[in-house]
């Protein structure tokens, strides 16, 4: 029973074949016959195809030819009316009024006294506040001090949990299995329950060099 399946065509033979694989992969992949193909088919066209899947591999049955435009209406355009052209606004820029200097030097002069004024006062107020901030950080760290100690004192002792056991996997029905076995197999089932196939693999290397 024949499957439809989209396919990209990527060369042609000499022979008049085609190769193909799956749009938009690599796999699958193969080879059709040229007569299946519409007028015009070049390489890179994705067309639909009804391909039979064997165990041999994908046969490509009939090959549909690509979708055309016929019978659609055409693509609507919107068209941009341009607006009437306007001149852009003026700008003047006033001239600088001279009174502003005056200002300035007016309020230079008043952020020189307030720094004298300010001055003054903070020669007068550093000895109480470098006095005040001695007392109190002698006192936060009397305070802090007491804390620490209490926290120590309030903490439990740490209970030790004892540690899970460690369980080994046994052998005894290892050893059964293996003493039920013929005397030629079991070589290869003590190598397979020692390392896997890797293990009997390089068993097998090791009885290699020593027959030679």
């Amino acid at each position: 029973m024949s499957r439809r399946i989209e396919i990209e065509l990527t060369s042609q033979r000499d022979d008049g074949t085609w190769t193909w694989r799956a749009a938009g992969a690599k796999q699958p992949k193969g080879s059709l016959d040229g007569s299946l193909l519409h007028e015009g088919a070049a390489v890179g066209d994705v067309v639909r195809a009804d391909a039979d899947f064997t165990l041999d591999g994908i046969e490509i049955v009939s090959v549909l030819p690509p979708k055309t435009r016929s019978g659609r209406p055409p693509a609507e355009t919107i068209e941009l009316l341009g607006g009437t052209f306007e001149p852009g606004v003026k700008t003047h820029l006033a001239p600088k009024r001279g009174g502003r200097d005056r200002g300035d030097r007016g309020r230079g002069r008043d952020r020189g006294g307030r720094r004298d004024r300010g001055e003054r006062r903070e020669g007068g107020e550093r000895g109480e506040r470098g006095e005040r901030g001695r007392g109190r950080e002698g006192g936060d760290r009397g305070r802090r001090g007491g804390r620490g100690e209490g926290r120590e004192r309030r903490r439990p002792p740490r209970e030790e949990k004892p540690r899970p056991k460690r369980l080994r996997p046994g052998r005894e029905h290892r050893k059964a299995w293996l003493a039920g076995l013929p005397d030629d197999h079991k070589i290869v089932a003590e190598q397979l329950s020692r390392g896997g196939l890797a293990a009997v693999r390089r068993e097998i290397d090791t009885q290699n060099e020593k027959a030679k």
